[in-house]
């Protein structure tokens, strides 16, 4: 092995055999090369001109990821030779380009890895010694910098890169979050784990590029089974079985699996009949190797009416993730659809009764007829779904209904009026109402009656009960009304990382219970409670065990301006409400949650004697209340006032009292802006002077520090034990005159705020 370390100054000569990402062998161009490549340390010539002695060759691996890769989330690890694309991490559509700012070599690029979570990520396992380089940007919009890291068992390297700001690392390359190149040294069998530090990353091109030693063949091994469990009746799928060559200095090699020297038999399993069967792989004249595949017995079938779906950009142009949902009420004349609807098979193992298995099924595999259904008249109908698989049939049916009476409107506004124990006709006017039993009906109702009715108000009225309900709010002028907010809860349980019922794997900004969108101008919920089911430790040891790594889950989503609030409760436990620009008011409402549970992006939101509660959590810290940036674009359309907290009172629980360690804010992003004024602090908030670490102070560093120019982190005027007398580091006391513009609507709500601007001011008050 010593000739492996003569020959590491010589990683980028040419080579005698290169290899591609699948496997496939690539002409080398000539003989000698020299090479110019930008590394984390700048741009650096390695001036190496040389020939690989007879004993080594190089293998360059390549993952374009616009071109090998299929844009959404696999529920398996995606394995590409040697790349590896963890399971549920998001493969996106993103048009970039990456220019060399020394050589002016470019590459363009059409689609990414998104790694925006704790579970995302893509591993590399080197074959030899050399480097990998990837071509990553900053995913987050309005942070200064980001950072990338690459695990291994020698430890983790970090680098930083452009955000809205030139990185140390990178002092050739522009700001606006570039793609840059970044390398790193690698060793033969190691593996690499590249992710980030917070926020979102996108890798849209890697190179392992290395030299290894000669040496024979001596076997194969299968690093993928492949697809091994299946529902009977369905077709076996070999496709994403994945092997390696072994050589005997323990070298491993990954192979196409269209390679010819590749055998993959499948003849002994009988799908049509549950059981244990082996598929036969074979490379060259090396015995053989099985895999188990089992075939599951059908027991029935479970139907999903909620389908995320990666929308249409925001009017500020933020990405969405929008709940689809099966359309329940229908207008008159309106076809029959099951749109959106997920039908998964419910699975026993052939022989051990114990193991389950779900499967979603391709809408080619059943059918939705509703014989009964009369778009004509009013009524409730019977839709019927059917799966056939392997001669058996298993049906589940589910109720539509089609409304043709005319809304009622009371003193011109639309009234509807929602409550489970309703038993009449659905749509039927009663008490000055239209009646419903669901939420979801009475939206469907309302969307029915068309943009005619956009600028008319429309009143939602909720008897007391729960709802179980993932809602997407689009209408204009409504007003979601309860009856009580103790009692009109609407919850729903989705969770980053884990899948909806139709397979999407759930990112932040699709957990929301309910989501306000920007064509949901003139918002008003009133007495209502709006909770993600996943708001205390209990729940997540109850539904994933102890230490789950994960907790971000929202309860409300608000992308719309003139949004309302009052009288009503947020529960969650990291990211409870999420403000994605516009103007909005909460007032007289509980919030609660224990890490960044307020937080948004370019908003302004004025929050009114609100109690702000911090609850006890596994982390043994204080949490953090907020988490803002305020921009969605840089220093173009970065805000002045953004969240402001008047006549407050921040409360928590007695052990995270007891800590005095609670964050009042922590940066998301650049333009940060925070203000606490004539409000009630209690002793968990800390009063540590901010030093730009990530924890315990009074504010605390994320994407960006409280002690970066950008940010606002402001006081004026309170009391408790958690009340500064006198400003620390990281934040600024005002005075009167200083604070008076923050509570003035006709400045925080008006035309112009910092360098955003709206078409008109936002004419409201508090009454």
């Amino acid at each position: 092995m010593k000739k492996r370390t003569l020959i590491l100054s010589l990683l980028f000569a040419s080579s005698i055999g290169l290899v591609s990402c699948g496997g496939k062998k690539e002409p080398s161009s000539s003989n000698q090369t020299s090479q110019t490549t930008s590394s984390a340390q700048g741009t650096t010539s390695l001036g190496q001109t040389t020939s690989i002695d007879e004993n080594h060759e190089e293998i360059v691996s390549i993952l374009d990821v616009s071109k090998d890769c299929t844009v959404g989330k696999s529920a398996d690890d995606v394995i590409i030779g040697p790349y590896t694309i963890l399971k549920n991490t998001e493969v996106r559509s993103r048009t970039k380009s990456w220019t060399d700012p020394i050589t002016k070599e470019s590459k363009d690029f059409v689609s990414s890895i998104k790694i925006g979570g704790t579970t995302d990520g893509l591993k590399v396992k080197s074959n030899g010694v050399g480097t990998l380089s990837i071509y990553v940007q900053n995913g987050s919009s309005g942070v200064a910098t980001r950072t990338v890291t690459f695990t291994s068992s020698s430890g983790t390297k970090s680098f930083k890169i452009p955000g809205s700001e030139v990185s140390p690392d990178f002092p050739d390359y522009p700001t606006s979050s570039p793609v840059v190149k970044v390398t790193i040294d690698v060793n033969e069998g190691e593996e690499y784990l590249i992710q980030r530090d917070t926020g979102t990353i996108d890798v849209y091109y890697a190179e392992l590029k290395v030299i290894a030693e000669k040496a024979e063949l001596t076997g194969f091994e299968i690093s993928s089974k492949g697809k091994v469990d299946y529902v009977e009746g369905e077709t076996y799928d070999g496709s994403k079985i994945q092997v390696n060559a072994v050589y005997g200095n323990g070298r491993r090699d990954p192979l196409s699996i269209t390679d010819q020297d590749i055998k993959i038999d499948s003849s002994n399993v009988k799908m049509n009949e549950p059981g244990v069967y082996n598929v036969s792989v074979q490379y060259k004249n090396f015995a053989a190797q099985n895999i188990e595949v089992t075939v599951y017995q059908l027991d029935d079938i479970t139907l999903g009416f909620n389908k995320v779906t990666n929308g249409p950009s925001s009017k500020a142009g933020n990405s969405t993730y929008v709940n689809n949902t099966v359309k329940q009420v229908f207008a008159k004349d309106e076809e029959f659809n099951s749109n959106n609807l997920t039908v998964t098979a419910n699975c026993t193992h052939p022989t051990e009764a114990e193991k389950k298995l779900d499967v979603i099924m391709l809408a080619s595999n059943y059918t939705v007829t509703s014989e009964t259904f009369d778009k004509t008249k009013d009524g409730t109908y019977d839709a019927k779904v059917s799966l056939t698989l392997n001669n058996k049939t298993k049906e589940k049916t589910y109720k539509v209904h089609v409304v043709t009476t005319a809304p009622s409107e009371v003193e011109n506004k639309v009234q509807v009026r929602v409550n489970p124990n309703y038993e009449g006709v659905i749509g039927a006017i009663q008490d000055g109402y239209n009646q419903f039993t669901t939420i979801q009906q009475a939206l469907d109702y309302l969307k029915n009656l068309g943009s005619t009715y956009d600028s008319k108000a429309k009143v939602i009225s909720l008897a007391e009960a729960t709802y179980k309900e993932k809602l997407e709010i689009t209408i204009p002028n409504l007003t979601i009304l309860g009856d009580n907010k103790e009692n009109v809860i609407i919850e729903w349980d989705s969770l980053y990382g884990l899948n909806d019922e139709s397979g999407f794997a759930h990112v932040t900004d699709s957990t929301q219970t309910v989501a306000v969108r920007d064509s949901a101008v003139d918002c008003l919920i009133k007495g209502v409670t709006i909770s993600n089911w996943f708001n205390c430790e209990e729940h997540f040891d109850e539904r994933l065990g102890k230490n789950y790594p994960e907790h971000r889950a929202l309860a409300l989503l608000v992308q719309s301006d003139h949004f309302i609030m009052d009288d009503s409760k947020l529960l969650g436990y990291q990211d409870t409400v999420e403000f994605f620009t516009g103007r909005q008011i909460v007032k007289n409402t509980y919030i609660e949650g224990t890490t960044d549970f307020i937080f948004g992006s370019n908003n302004t939101t004025y929050f009114y004697n609100c109690e702000i509660h911090s609850i006890n959590n596994a982390k043994g810290n204080g949490g953090y209340i907020t988490a803002f940036k305020g921009t969605n674009k840089g220093a173009q359309d970065a805000i002045k006032y953004g969240a402001i907290f008047d006549n407050c009172n921040f409360t928590a629980d007695e052990e995270i009292i007891s800590l005095k360690k609670t964050s009042i804010g922590r940066c998301w992003g650049a333009y940060a802006a925070v203000m606490i004024m004539n409000s009630q602090l209690a002793g968990h908030i800390s009063t540590t002077p901010s030093t730009g670490v990530n924890k315990d102070q009074r504010y605390v560093a994320m994407n960006a520090s409280p002690l970066d120019e950008t940010v606002q982190f402001t006081e004026y005027n309170n009391t408790g034990d958690g009340a500064l007398k006198e400003a620390v580091a990281g934040m600024k006391l005002l005075t009167e005159e200083e604070a008076k513009n923050y509570n003035d609507f006709n400045v925080i709500f008006g035309i112009e705020n910092g360098a955003l601007k709206y078409a008109e001011a936002w004419n409201v008050s508090l009454d």
